[in-house]
């Protein structure tokens, strides 16, 4: 993507990590993480490795998790938008 950042190389596979470790996107993460929440202190007690806003889904398919997909280089908007796109055209669910 033109003008995408170099940040965006580390954060795509760490937004599939996630998903796939998590078993869910990761925007959907973004509000158990925060002080008070299920989850708050996931992400510095696995080193940077959890990433918590969109673009990172778990592929499904026949109720079996196959991938993980990670969109970085846009905004968080654009990055769930291109995962969305590209999801629907090889036919895999984002929840199982």
């Amino acid at each position: 993507m033109p003008d995408a950042l170099l940040v965006s190389s580390e954060l795509a596979p760490k937004k599939a990590w996630t998903a796939v470790a998590m078993k869910t996107a990761t925007h959907e993460l973004a509000t158990t993480v925060q002080p008070g929440a299920a989850l708050y202190g996931l992400e510095s007690h696995l080193q940077g490795k959890v990433v918590t806003f969109g673009g990172g889904y778990p592929l499904w398919r026949d109720g079996q998790l196959i991938a993980g997909l990670g969109i970085s280089g846009g905004s968080v908007e654009q990055d769930m938008a291109i995962a969305q796109a590209a999801m629907a055209a090889i036919n895999v669910r984002t929840h199982q």
